[in-house]
């Protein structure tokens, strides 16, 4: 059940954000596994001011947000700002042109799947699957780094 080595530029970190302590600690575990540096948020506004305060930082390095951040992955169901919101929100804001969406959720079915990829979501998976989020994120990092 090993899990895919990723390759991070330089810098670069992956946000989850989960309401769950025990999702965040899974989450942490296989993005430890494969040598994935992470920032953890609680829930879509918590990942949102932390978006912020890292699209500030690029800019003062004359990067764009993408370069530290790649990927955003994120539970749907959350107090304060859900998934939906944060995706959406995300995908509209310039400042994080090209950066990727991957939803990780408990909430199965077309209709999730739908909603998600109607806000601009890249990929959409069930927790909770090491190996699939491996591959899921192994794939989807390598698409962000083609744009």
């Amino acid at each position: 059940s090993s899990l895919p080595h990723i390759h991070m530029p330089p810098g670069a970190m992956v946000l989850c954000v989960d309401d769950s302590s025990v999702a965040r600690l899974l989450i942490e575990e296989a993005l430890k596994a494969m040598h994935v540096p992470y920032v953890a948020a609680k829930h879509g506004k918590d990942a949102w001011q932390k978006l912020e305060g890292l699209a500030a930082q690029a800019q003062s390095q004359g990067k764009r947000t993408r370069e530290l951040v790649p990927l955003v992955l994120t539970d749907l169901e959350m107090p304060e700002m859900d998934g939906f919101t944060l995706t959406r929100n995300i995908k509209q804001d310039p400042r994080f042109a090209g950066m990727a969406v991957v939803v990780h959720s408990s909430l199965t079915g077309k209709a999730s799947e739908g909603h998600a990829a109607s806000v601009g979501a890249d990929a959409y998976l069930a927790k909770f699957a090491p190996r699939e989020l491996g591959e899921t994120l192994r794939d989807t990092l390598e698409r962000v780094n083609e744009r």
